[in-house]
């Protein structure tokens, strides 16, 4: 399968088993103020699952994350001791089980952060003055911190990392049908300020480590064996890109 042939059936996600506490890790936190997360999920059951996080690698307390809860919505938060479910914003909609839906968290600063559920459903702007310390993790499919928790139990896809707070304009053309060569998919991450994009990866689901795709060599090790993904999200790319998969 080639990637730059558009969007195909082929195995390119990860799946994870929350059973065998299966997840993705960097040893650096990545994510601060400012920076935008966009994360694709799919999960067959509602539960607390975390998609991306920066934790701390000494307390459970302060940690940047975007995840879903067990009622169906997805929350961003910024943690520290004390702070607690006041300092998450949580979108105003719920996902649908057993489909690819679309999290894109923006932590614009320590006073503004707010998430966003396949272009819509905006969360409230949380106003909670948090700055969490010590990051020094970064994972795809669990809160990674002291003790981590909150395995995801599902697919993830074409996660990506941007050290700005992109504009509505910007994020909204991650929700975007485009068309290439009659090709129809969603508008891939790296042609969205490619300048700021400090992380991308679209897990193919082959091999290790996860490769990252936006010249940063922040490669994703894999932890506890997760798993090809059966689907992958519609996006288009372009076939000027020499990235292949399954080869």
């Amino acid at each position: 399968y080639q990637y730059s042939r558009g969007y195909g059936t082929a195995p390119l996600s990860r799946a994870f088993a929350s059973a065998s506490s299966q997840f993705l890790s960097y040893g650096a936190a990545i994510l601060s103020y400012p920076s935008t997360i966009s994360v694709w999920f799919n999960v067959a059951t509602l539960g607390t699952y975390y998609l991306v996080c920066s934790g701390n690698s000494t307390t459970n307390a302060d940690y940047f994350a975007i995840n879903i809860d067990g009622s169906g919505f997805v929350r961003l938060s910024a943690s520290v001791t004390g702070t607690g479910a006041a300092a998450d914003a949580i979108t105003t909609t719920t996902f649908t089980t057993n489909t690819w839906n679309h999290a894109i968290g923006v932590l614009a600063s320590a006073t503004n952060r707010f998430a966003l559920l396949n272009g819509g459903g905006i969360s409230n702007v949380s106003i909670n003055n948090t700055t969490p310390a010590g990051l020094d993790l970064f994972a795809v499919g669990v809160l990674n911190r002291l003790s981590p928790t909150g395995y995801t139990d599902g697919l993830i896809a074409d996660v990506a990392i941007w050290n700005v707070a992109l504009s509505a304009t910007e994020y909204g053309l991650l929700d975007t049908i485009v068309e290439f060569n009659g090709v129809l998919g969603y508008t891939p991450p790296f042609v969205v300020r490619p300048d700021a994009l400090v992380g991308y990866w679209p897990l193919f689901g082959n091999g290790s480590p996860e490769l990252d795709q936006s010249g940063n060599v922040r490669n994703l090790v894999l932890n506890n064996a997760p798993t090809k993904g059966a689907s992958k999200p519609s996006i288009v790319y372009p076939p000027n890109l020499s990235w292949a998969s399954g080869s």
